[in-house]
C-alpha cells in the first residue's frame, strides 16, 4: 500500500480515557491510502484470467472424449478455488464485498458454467432412441414388406397378374390380408418395385429393438452446435465483464 495524501488539525473536547472532567487538547491526523494494483493483477488477475481461458479449451475437444472435459474442467476449478482462498488471506477481512471477490466470483462462475455445458452436450450425445417416429415408419414399412415376401402366388390381391395359357392380365381383389390397411398394401407393391436388396438394405438401418441411428446423428449434430455456441458466447461474456469490470473500478472510483 501507498499513502496518498495526510491531513493534521488540532481539536479539543471531553476525552474518556482520562480521569477526571474537562475538555483536553488533542491533535487528529488522517491519512489516506491506496493499494497497489500491479501486485494483484500480476498475482491474482492474470492466472485466474488464464484459468478462464484454459476450461474453455474442452469446447474443441470431441464430445465423446468425457475424461479429458471433465478432468480439465474440474481441474481448473479447484485450482482457481485454491487460488481464491489464498488471494483473500492477504487482504484485510471486511464486511462488504470487495472488487477482487467480484472477480474471483465470476471466474468461478464462469468455469462452473463451463461444466454445467458440457453436461448439457453429454446428454445429447448419448441420448438413444428406440421408439421415434423413423423407427415406427421402418416397422410399418417392415410388416409390410414381410406381408408381402409371405403371400401366395395365387392369393388374390389389387396387382394384375398375367395367366398362363389365356396370356391376358387378370385382377384379383385383396380385402384386409394380415389386417393390413390399403396404404400397407401400395407400400409392399412399392417395395417390390424396388427390388428386394435394396430394401433390406434401408430396413437394415432400423433392426428391431436397436436406437435410430437417424435419431443419434441429429443428436450429434444438436451437441456440436452447442459447443459452436458455446466458443462464441463464453468469450464475449468474459469480454464484456472485464471490459465494464475495469472501466467501473479505474474511471468511475478514481474521485472517491
Amino acid at each position: 500500500m501507498v499513502i496518498t495524501d495526510r491531513k493534521w488539525d488540532s481539536c479539543s473536547g471531553p476525552y474518556p480515557m482520562f480521569r477526571g472532567s474537562g475538555r483536553w487538547s488533542c491533535i487528529r491526523a488522517m491519512i489516506v491510502m491506496k493499494r497497489l494494483v500491479l501486485f494483484h493483477i500480476i498475482q491474482t488477475y492474470v492466472p485466474t484470467g488464464m484459468l478462464v481461458l484454459i476450461s474453455w479449451m474442452s469446447f474443441w475437444l470431441d464430445p465423446r472424449a468425457a475424461p479429458a472435459r471433465i478432468s480439465l474442467t474440474i481441474t481448473t476449478l479447484l485450482t482457481l478455488t485454491t487460488m481464491s482462498n489464498g488471494a483473500r488471506q492477504d487482504l484485510p477481512q471486511v464486511s462488504y464485498v470487495k472488487a477482487l471477490d467480484i472477480w474471483l466470483a465470476f471466474c468461478q462462475g464462469l468455469i462452473f458454467l463451463v461444466l454445467l455445458e458440457y453436461t448439457w452436450v453429454s446428454f445429447y450425445i448419448t441420448r438413444r432412441e428406440k421408439n421415434c417416429e423413423h423407427a415406427q415408419t421402418a416397422r410399418e414399412m417392415s410388416q409390410a414388406y414381410q406381408h408381402f415376401g409371405q403371400r401366395p402366388e395365387n392369393s388374390r390381391c389389387n396387382s394384375p397378374i398375367l395367366t398362363p395359357g389365356t396370356q391376358r392380365d387378370t385382377t384379383f381383389d385383396c380385402h384386409g390380408i394380415g389386417g393390413l390397411s390399403n396404404s400397407m398394401s401400395a407400400t409392399a407393391a412399392l417395395l417390390s418395385a424396388t427390388g428386394t436388396s435394396g430394401v433390406q438394405q434401408f430396413l437394415h438401418k432400423y433392426e428391431m429393438g436397436k436406437p435410430c441411428q437417424i435419431c443419434i446423428n441429429n443428436f450429434e449434430n444438436i451437441a456440436k452446435h452447442i459447443d459452436n455456441a458455446s466458443r462464441m458466447i463464453f468469450p464475449v461474456v468474459f469480454i464484456v465483464f472485464t471490459t465494464g469490470y475495469w472501466l467501473y473500478y479505474s474511471w468511475y472510483t478514481k474521485d472517491e
